[in-house]
């Protein structure tokens, strides 16, 4: 018997060809945490807006956000841009790792935004070094 002449390979074969090219993505959701620095002068009502906005980015890109934390205004260490205070948000997240790039690109689009960090998660809840 001809390994090749086998229908149930040609059936496998034609089967994984077909998956190939029909779009579907094999990756799985991975665990991100994003941190986001907004202008310290920013106003509560602008802070929310913002909030909402990157939340519906991040759906956009089909992507889960948990529990967003506001961890207030902090003064900065030294001046960005105008900057000399900023607020910082957290959003932890669960994206495929493709997804990453793109949030990442329409992150920079954003005007309030002075800066941004994605940082993927290990499987355990630990970030990477």
């Amino acid at each position: 018997m001809s390994n090749f002449g086998d229908g149930v390979i040609g059936r496998f074969e034609f089967y994984i060809l077909n998956f190939e090219f029909s779009g579907v993505i094999l990756s799985r959701m991975q665990k991100y945490e994003l941190t986001l620095f907004l202008d310290g002068k920013t106003t509560p009502a602008k802070k929310k807006s913002q909030r909402e906005i990157i939340e519906k980015i991040i759906q956009g890109v089909s992507g889960k956000v948990g529990t967003v934390e506001d961890w207030g205004e902090k003064t900065l260490a030294y001046k960005i841009g105008k900057s000399e205070s900023g607020n910082f948000l957290f959003f932890p997240l669960e994206l495929n790792p493709q997804e990453v790039k793109p949030l990442s690109t329409k992150l920079k689009m954003e005007e309030s935004i002075v800066r941004f960090l994605i940082i993927r998660k290990d499987i355990d809840g630990k970030k990477f070094k």
